[in-house]
């Protein structure tokens, strides 16, 4: 029976993203979909259907998915043809002129700013991880001795703040580096000095040895190209660059920071990078997600608790929910390091089954409001930028509870969202 209710969830799950797919960069349900149909594939392949507790598990994910999919695809047909319609029509209108002006300025302060809190960031550290392997400087022979260096980034002797310098270097680089594309494609930046930002974000990204970044920042600078600059036969060539470029990085990652092992010949490495590649996409966030399941199922439900836990960490000096911690210890014998649940797995610790169907439920309302808002919106490089990177963190959101977000850099998009705004309407009032 559960793998009925699965044949058909996934079914619609593609039917949805598919023909949806033109929305990916205005409307979170897109992405979040996909996500979380990524999860529903790999948990399904792990999960022993036999063993009760981890079944209820692939049964929380399917009626969450069923549950967030009842209300979004109803949303969705109601207004199907309009949404194609303002997307379409929003696509071709033109970005405001005057607004480049202004965004130069303040994009200028935002890049000086996030350039150097992350150049100082590795100074405290020790070093830029990625740079000192591929210069040679560093040159680590087993996977565990890399493991131990990533881990230092955010757990050693020296570091400095990373989920305030993550904002910084994870979240607005990106967003910047999109605005700096498409300003070059429309004529209102230097293609020069795009190419020279993206050099310099490359391995500021890639020096802690952590491969999520480097996806979630080609979310965002091609979302925000997509936003930003009109169609033409240039961004189209602009966007296949940045994914090749992407997808290049992430295999010499995963190859020089031992996420694989080294040795044979170029075939070999490459189906090697292949299967890290697949297994990050299928495996490693399940995995963590069904143990982690495993682990809180003992746990009494927290009514919020651990959510509000996780928020009030924010402050420097107060402690952290130890979950991912514990779920670590399950999977790796050790606290250094962090393993999250789901998100839906985070959602029943905190308010359980019924609990987490209502969480979906308001999310699916949620996303449909927000991109709904899209269209009353004038196109202007004050917010729109900043509206996508927002748009695409929420769709991205399935690991953790709301701190993932945050740490994320959702709500600090959403500060400068609401600061372009502002300063959007003082100028234009004049």
């Amino acid at each position: 029976m559960i793998y009925f209710w699965l044949t058909v969830i996934l079914t619609v799950s593609v039917i949805f993203v598919v023909s949806r797919r033109s929305f990916w960069f205005a409307s979170p349900s897109v992405l979040f979909t996909a996500i979380n149909t990524l999860m529903l594939v790999g948990t399904s392949a792990l999960v022993d259907s036999r063993q009760a507790v981890e079944a209820e598990y692939l049964w929380l994910l399917l009626a969450t998915q069923a549950a967030y999919l009842l209300i979004t695809i109803p949303l969705t047909a109601l207004r199907g043809a309009t949404d194609a319609r303002n997307l379409r029509a929003w696509k071709r209108r033109e970005t405001e002129g005057w607004t480049w002006i202004v965004a130069k300025r303040l994009s200028l302060v935002l890049l000086m700013s996030s350039l150097i809190l992350s150049v100082y960031y590795y100074y405290v550290a020790g070093g830029n991880l990625f740079l000192s392997q591929f210069i040679g400087e560093v040159d680590v022979k087993d996977a565990a001795t890399m493991a131990t260096l990533r881990l230092g980034y955010y757990s050693g002797d020296r570091y400095l703040a990373p989920g305030y310098i993550n904002q910084f270097k994870n979240t607005i680089l990106p967003t910047l580096l999109g605005i700096y594309c498409a300003g070059a494609l429309s004529g209102h930046q230097r293609r020069w000095v795009a190419m020279v930002l993206a050099l310099v974000t490359i391995p500021l990204l890639l020096g802690t040895g952590q491969r999520a970044p480097v996806l979630v920042a080609l979310l965002i600078v091609v979302g925000v190209v997509m936003g930003v600059a009109r169609p033409s036969r240039q961004r189209r060539l602009l966007l296949l660059a940045v994914f090749v470029v992407c997808m290049a990085l992430l295999s010499v990652a995963t190859l020089n920071l031992r996420r694989i092992e080294r040795g044979g010949g170029p075939s070999d490495q490459a189906v090697a990078i292949t299967r890290a590649l697949g297994g990050r996409l299928f495996v490693t966030n399940q995995l963590g997600g069904l143990v982690g399941y495993l682990y809180v199922r003992r746990l009494p439900i927290q009514l919020g608790a651990e959510w509000v836990e996780g928020l009030k960490s924010i402050s420097p000096g107060q402690a952290r929910s130890g979950v991912a911690n514990q779920i670590h210890r399950e999977l790796y014998g050790t606290y250094r390091g962090t393993a999250p649940l789901s998100l839906w797995g985070s959602t029943w610790h905190n308010f359980g089954f019924v609990g987490s169907l209502i969480v979906a439920m308001m999310l699916a309302f949620f996303h449909h409001i927000w991109f709904q808002s899209l269209f009353a919106e004038p196109k202007s490089v004050l917010t729109t930028p900043w509206r996508i990177t927002a748009t695409l963190l929420l769709g991205y959101w399935f690991t953790g509870g709301p701190m993932t977000l945050v740490n994320a850099g959702w709500v600090t998009a959403m500060l400068l969202w609401g600061l372009g705004r502002l300063l959007r309407a003082r100028i234009s009032s004049r």
